[in-house]
């Protein structure tokens, strides 16, 4: 009798053979098509004989989708939503057709997140110029939050959630090793990067990232989860490792040279010692002032942002112009904003918006706030929706960490909420969340803290 794997395996074997059929047909045209296929065919085995390997491959999402930039440029665009589709519909597969699942576990976010949904919807049907662009900007605010849902349909035990970190701890790691490789090598970077006025920086470190202000804000997510895990846990080799990961990850982020990152990190740092140990602020506080006077190009670039310099060069056109022309924006239309996607961000950029302020029609730009992009293109009905969820997530993060009774888990946990911690604080200076790969990490994570609370809970019940 064929056991439950050989069952599967009978079962998927025709899907595999016309895969199959498909790389070797691709082979004789273009190598790298056929290894695409294969790595997809593997993937696909690897999701259908558990599905809960679905999320070990959105794990990946950064590495994946610089492949299929590389090689596969046509569907680059398209693929994580493919994937997306495909993982509720294997879910809604496995549920509604088996019975033998539990369905997607309430959280206590579900209901903010559905309420934020229904203001950009609102927002779009009531108050938006132009109804395409108005729907590219809502699908570019909510889209990738819908991962939170299907990470939280997926994850069952502890150890999912552990898996699930250390795959993109691991993932964090390599990139910070290429990032450090770029700047100790000194790769060449776009004259833009920097401002005409600042000395002394070498080159920022961009990984397969292509940004350096993102690739730091990943690496201040990351890297306090390394650094809580060695925390927390009791196994001497893994401490070991997790503490180099927190190291390689720590210096790629200063390498960045992006303030915004350090400034999110240096709130997740303060986060964690608060847990660990208060007395520790001070002697950390002091360790970073070495670290800087150690990196002089820390130190300058520092200290150039509060030069009369700085605000000069950004009031003639960089971060601080664009946030004057938010705030015009916002004067003129407090309400519900210019219309979703007409200001501020990439579909603005795609559709080339130009808007009227004071009197006079101006081309939209990257504002360098992605709070303050929400707030020009849906006023503060968009905004104030979008803190009151993020209100709620830190909250619930709180409350996540107090209700772990295992030590490993609970810094897990608080590991994971400084790491969120950092992405919002640099949404302040950032528009961090117009890359759906930060969004889906992000939010991804955050469905990792709620599993954590739901088992919590779980457990608790089942021990009353």
């Amino acid at each position: 009798m064929l056991n439950a794997s050989e069952n599967k395996l009978k079962t998927y074997a025709p899907v595999f053979l016309v895969l199959g059929l498909i790389a070797g047909a691709l082979g004789a045209i273009h190598l790298l098509a056929a290894l695409a296929v294969v790595a997809v065919i593997c993937g696909i085995a690897l999701i259908l004989a558990d599905y809960r390997r679905g999320l070990l491959v959105l794990a990946l999402y950064i590495v994946i989708d610089y492949g299929m930039r590389m090689a596969m440029p046509g569907i680059a665009s398209v693929w994580d939503e493919l994937l997306m589709l495909a993982l509720y519909a294997l879910w809604m597969w496995k549920y509604f057709i088996y019975r033998k699942l539990e369905g997607a576990k309430a959280t206590p976010l579900d209901i903010p997140i559905l309420l934020y949904f229904c203001v950009n919807l609102f927002l779009l049907l009531a108050a938006t110029p132009s109804f395409r662009i108005g729907l590219d900007g809502m699908r570019a605010n909510v889209q990738f939050m819908l991962w939170f849902f299907i990470a939280g349909a997926y994850l069952r035990e502890k150890k999912d959630a552990w898996v699930l970190v250390n795959i993109l701890l691991v993932v964090g790691t390599l990139i910070g090793l290429h990032g450090c490789f770029q700047y100790v090598t000194r790769v060449p970077m776009p004259a833009t990067w920097l401002d005409s006025m600042e000395t002394g920086i070498r080159t920022r470190a961009f990984s397969i990232v292509g940004s350096p202000n993102i690739l730091g804000s990943l690496m201040a997510l990351l890297a306090p989860i390394a650094a809580a895990l060695c925390i927390g846990d009791k196994n001497r080799l893994r401490k070991l490792m997790y503490a180099g990961m927190a190291l390689v990850m720590s210096a790629c982020m200063v390498f960045t040279m992006s303030r915004g990152a350090w400034i999110g990190f240096a709130l997740a740092a303060v986060i964690l010692i608060v847990f660990v140990d208060k007395r520790l602020l001070i002697p950390m506080g002091l360790l970073a002032l070495f670290g800087g006077a150690m990196m002089p190009s820390v130190t300058s670039r520092i200290l150039y942002m509060l030069s009369p310099e700085y605000i000069e060069s950004s009031l003639r056109g960089g971060r601080l112009i664009r946030w004057q022309t938010g705030f015009d924006i916002l004067s003129e239309r407090p309400i519900f904003g210019a219309g979703l996607g007409h200001w501020g961000g990439a579909v603005a950029q795609n559709y080339k918006v130009a808007i009227k302020i004071k009197g006079a029609f101006v081309n939209t730009v990257y504002i360098d706030s992605y709070l303050l992009k929400l707030a020009t293109e849906g006023g503060v009905v968009l905004l104030f929706s979008y803190l009151a969820l993020l209100y709620q997530q830190i909250i619930w993060g709180y409350k996540t960490i107090k209700a772990q009774t295992d030590k490993f888990y609970r810094h897990l946990a608080f590991g994971i909420f400084a790491g969120l911690a950092a992405v919002i604080a640099h949404n302040v200076a950032e528009n961090v969340f117009e890359v759906p790969m930060m969004t889906t990490y992000f939010w991804l994570l955050a469905a990792v803290l709620m599993h954590l609370l739901g088992l919590a809970r779980k457990e608790a019940r089942d021990a009353a």
